[in-house]
């Protein structure tokens, strides 16, 4: 009989859990997202809770929980040698208590929709799938072109000092999205490692219209974390042209994969311009939740 233990994870025991997550995309994913340990320990900074699942000395699974304004949201993994021995079920039922435990009004916990073991796992318990996730990608074999930008309008690196106002852009960008919770700038700052050399303001006269956050390296790729336009600034071709000048600087840094994530239901249009552009979906995840 299976006898699972929960113990709290350590930073030196990233990279049995690193091992372990990248086993479980490869079986399960046809392009698997690859995390390195640096992905993950970005994670594990942000205000959360961490616990390796061990049968014995043997890691056969992993469980997340980060907080998310009042709602506690959980991820878990499992290795594929240890499917069907319920560890993905315990590991559902841990972050389910432990959020309610943290007064969580209710619990999200994301899946990949080719798992289908762990979407019935899920609706068994009770959880009803609420939104689906793309992420997309896009290879680039020759350095992309420079981007056609609307008059009056220039792009810039943000520089030391411009974080504020990057801040300002993109949380005005995403106020009218699903699920977008207004954060205090330290809030936003504690979650947004920003490299600035690939950190993008639009602006035009004395306004900013649009932003954009990106990393040299996020999931074995370079990465596209937030782009964004002000509501005013809209249907001007500015998201296009700041994406297509975001690909150029991660070209250019030796990126030769760009991905990023994307609520599949945005009402921006925001999954038919990554496609206009050339990307496509790698793959799909679906968000499930449950009141507490």
């Amino acid at each position: 009989m299976t006898t699972l233990e929960f113990r709290e994870a350590a930073e030196h025991d990233v990279e049995r859990v690193v091992e372990l997550c990248n086993v479980y995309e490869r079986a399960v994913a046809e392009e698997p997202e690859i995390l390195s340990a640096e992905d993950l320990l970005r994670w594990w900074r942000r205000e959360s809770e961490r616990r390796l699942v061990v049968d014995g000395e043997e890691l056969v699974g992993f469980a997340y929980l980060q907080r998310r304004h009042e709602r506690w949201d959980g991820d878990g993994w499992v290795h594929p040698d240890a499917f069907g021995r319920g560890v993905g079920g315990a590991i559902a039922d841990w972050i389910e208590a432990r959020a309610q435990a943290l007064g969580s009004p209710e619990v999200r916990i994301g899946i990949l929709r080719a798992d289908g073991r762990a979407a019935c796992l899920l609706r068994g318990r009770g959880f009803e799938p609420i939104r689906t996730f793309f992420r997309m990608v896009i290879d680039l074999v020759a350095e992309p072109a420079q981007p056609e930008w609307p008059e009056g309008f220039t792009v810039v690196s943000a520089e030391q000092g411009d974080e504020h106002e990057l801040y300002e852009v993109l949380e005005d960008a995403f106020v009218d999205h699903w699920g977008h919770a207004s954060r205090t700038y330290e809030e936003w700052l504690a979650t947004h490692e920003i490299e600035h050399e690939l950190s993008f303001l639009v602006r035009t006269g004395d306004a900013t219209a649009a932003g954009a956050l990106c990393r040299r390296e996020l999931f074995g790729m370079g990465w596209v974390d937030v782009l964004g336009t002000r509501r005013e600034f809209r249907r001007l071709g500015l998201g296009e042209a700041l994406l297509r000048h975001a690909f150029r600087e991660l070209y250019r840094r030796g990126a030769r994969r760009v991905g990023l994530g994307v609520d599949s239901e945005n009402t921006t249009g925001a999954t038919r311009l990554y496609e206009r552009v050339g990307m496509r979906v790698a793959a799909a995840s679906d968000v499930y939740a449950k009141k507490l």
